[in-house]
């Protein structure tokens, strides 16, 4: 089960604050007119969009966003002036952490990134200088790891039975995480951990971020190991079986409309990924069914769902829902519901977590033939072959699907293109009829 965990701070934007340069910097003007709070939100958020597009964080930006937040969180970066001890090891196998006989854990350690190599790089981690620790686990305990105190954009990762393995992901992984503090930078993972060996990756999130760093593992009072009770399918249900390598793009549970399935999100971060392959145009139903609405297996166990639908280039979802808000119908409340327009043949992958919640669920998927797609009107039509059929530009469109039907057989789809012309090179005396479509879901054998 691959286990990834996003930072779930909600992002601010405020008008009127300085805007960076193009090289991350903010101007001494703009900078004098604003109060440290909103030069230290206005970065925050422009860090954030970064990530998000992947544009380039330099360190000139870095630099101010931890000087605004010395003074405006003095308290965060308490690594400063800390006891150094034997930090973690510069590449695996990580400096090994010892689960205590008896009682909880409770690991502090401090250290610096400067000048070692980015041993567990992406895509396994992130790009930054890291360091690794080997935590070594004999009974089963929640714990909460992270960075918080650290001193610069971290990135945590963290892999079950294998240092940094090749063609793997982390387990679970973190990055801006809000137990942190607001607007942070810094990773945690809260989870239930079974024994095994399991190494963590203390990186930067990229070549720039490097600093000091603060490493914190706790036994979590009163744990989450064990608070949901035996997962109990209904009896048109499959089970969700668990998969180390989970992710999406990566691993699924592969599944086909109809689907019902039910499941358990162990932790902060845990995801059930599932995977379906559609051979024709749907309109797709996704449900999690969670804590709210009343009448499942899953009813009052404590998981307010999040679903993600992504396609195969898996960059970002296409559709996410987190709560339903209240809405009529079979589901309600906190619980989650996607209802696509018309998708067209593909895989897709569903992402299935827990909004800083656990709990059971379960899950359905559901696919609905779209509404017919009118074909263009001027070429629909029969040509005799051989010969060539021509169409006008369609305000826009960027691709068109011309469906042949030979002596009123069957259709196909014969030609994809971008041009506004078709010419059937067959060499067949036969009348064709055509048609052209400006959408990938048009297709003549939809009832009309």
């Amino acid at each position: 089960m691959k286990l990834t965990i996003l930072g779930l701070l909600s992002v601010t934007l405020f008008v009127g604050l300085p805007m960076a340069t193009a090289d991350n910097t903010l101007s001494s003007d703009n900078l004098a007119a604003s109060d440290p709070n909103g030069q230290f939100l206005q970065l925050w958020n422009e860090i954030q969009q970064l990530k998000e597009t992947d544009g380039e964080i330099n360190a000139a930006l870095y630099d101010r966003f931890f000087e605004l937040e010395r003074t405006v969180y003095p308290d965060r970066s308490s690594h400063e002036g800390g006891r150094s001890l034997d930090q973690g090891m510069d590449g695996c196998p990580g400096y090994v952490i010892q689960q205590p006989v008896e009682g909880p854990i409770d690991y502090v350690d401090y250290g610096q990134t400067y000048n070692l190599n980015n041993d567990c790089t992406f895509p396994q981690c992130r790009t930054g200088r890291d360091v690794i620790y080997q935590l070594v686990m004999t009974r089963q305990d929640s714990l909460q790891i992270t960075t918080c105190g650290s001193g610069f954009d971290t990135y945590l990762c963290i892999f079950s039975g294998a240092c940094c393995p090749a063609g793997s992901g982390p387990m679970f992984s973190n990055d801006d995480s809000p137990i942190c503090g607001a607007n942070s930078v810094r990773s945690a993972v809260r989870a239930c951990f079974q024994p095994g060996q399991y190494f963590i990756v203390v990186d930067g999130f990229n070549g720039t971020a490097q600093g000091h760093y603060q490493l914190n593992i706790q036994s979590l009072a009163g744990g989450i190991c064990g608070q949901n009770p035996p997962l109990e399918c209904p009896p048109d249900f499959s089970q969700h079986v668990e998969g180390g390598d989970e992710g999406v793009c990566e691993f699924g549970t592969e599944i086909s409309c109809p689907a019902r399935y039910c499941g358990v999100i162990g932790g902060l971060g845990d995801l059930d990924v599932y995977t379906f392959t559609l051979t024709n145009c749907y309109i797709v139903t996704l449900s999690v069914w969670g804590n709210d609405t009343p009448g499942h297996s899953s009813t009052g166990h404590g998981l307010n769902p999040v679903l993600n639908l992504y396609t195969t280039a898996c960059d970002r979802p296409i559709y996410t829902n987190d709560d339903v808000e209240g809405n009529p119908g079979d589901i309600t409340g906190h619980d989650s519901r996607i209802v696509t327009l018309c998708l067209r043949p593909a895989t897709y992958w569903v992402e299935v977590s827990g909004n800083e919640t656990a709990g059971l669920y379960e899950f359905g998927l559901d696919c609905a033939p779209c509404p017919s797609v009118p074909p263009l009107d001027n070429v629909q039509r029969d040509v005799p072959g051989p010969g060539c059929l021509s169409w006008a530009i369609q305000p826009g469109a960027t691709t068109y699907y011309v469906w042949r039907s030979v002596q009123s057989g069957p259709w196909d789809l014969v030609f994809t293109t971008a041009e506004t012309t078709y010419c059937d090179h067959t060499g067949s005396e036969d009348v064709s009829t055509y048609m052209v479509f400006d959408n990938p879901c048009g297709n003549p054998t939809f009832d009309r």
